[in-house]
């Protein structure tokens, strides 16, 4: 599988001719079966990746087999937490979902970081330019997943619809007026968005 990392601008030549040492470049460092190891997290989706002045999106080949992912919305909220005085619960959280590459199903995870615990050598590292190459399939991951989400509640519910139009009009704060029968969502006009069967 292919994945995607951002570097600084300054320092891409240098990878590309060198390889990548995870020693240098980890950004995570987890519980996998129980022994604790370093990771360099990279994306499935260039688009997954994060702006930023001044740096640069490498693309790389690693060896699926000795890889992981995982779900990166934990990791996330882990930050978050620790950052407001938290504990590692959601570091916990983060560490469940790690499976090898070969168990995870595309859409499976909102965020998925691809865990890269080995050196990479120069033969496995290439600039990315969106221009050459094979085409990217997807937008970015969290479209895929919610895509994903979406068509699995359609096969839960027949009703999937109206309860997703329904909870928009919630959100919106419309005027609701109850009837018996039906639920009337309407605009600041007082004229029908929506009506829901009760």
């Amino acid at each position: 599988m292919k994945v995607f990392f951002s570097v600084q601008e300054e320092a891409v030549e240098d990878i590309c001719e060198c390889g990548l040492k995870v020693s240098e470049y980890k950004n995570r460092t987890v519980s996998v079966n129980g022994n604790l190891t370093s990771f360099i997290a990279a994306k499935l989706n260039p688009n997954d990746l994060e702006k930023a002045d001044g740096c640069m999106i490498i693309r790389f080949i690693p060896d699926d087999s000795h890889c992981f992912i995982a779900e990166g919305a934990f990791y996330d909220e882990h930050i978050l937490c620790v950052q407001s005085g938290g504990d590692d619960f959601w570091l916990k959280k983060y560490e469940d979902t790690i499976v090898p590459v070969s168990q995870y199903k595309l859409g499976q995870y909102r965020n998925p970081d691809y865990l890269i615990g080995r050196t990479l050598f120069a033969e496995q590292i290439e600039i990315f330019d969106i221009r050459k190459g094979e085409p990217i399939l997807y937008s970015n991951s969290e479209e895929l997943y919610i895509g994903k989400s979406v068509r699995t509640a359609e096969e839960m519910r027949e009703d999937f619809y109206e309860i997703a139009v329904e909870a928009v009009c919630s959100k919106e704060g419309l005027t609701v007026l109850d009837g018996q029968k039906y639920r009337i969502y309407k605009d600041t006009n007082g004229a029908p968005v929506f009506i829901a069967k009760k």
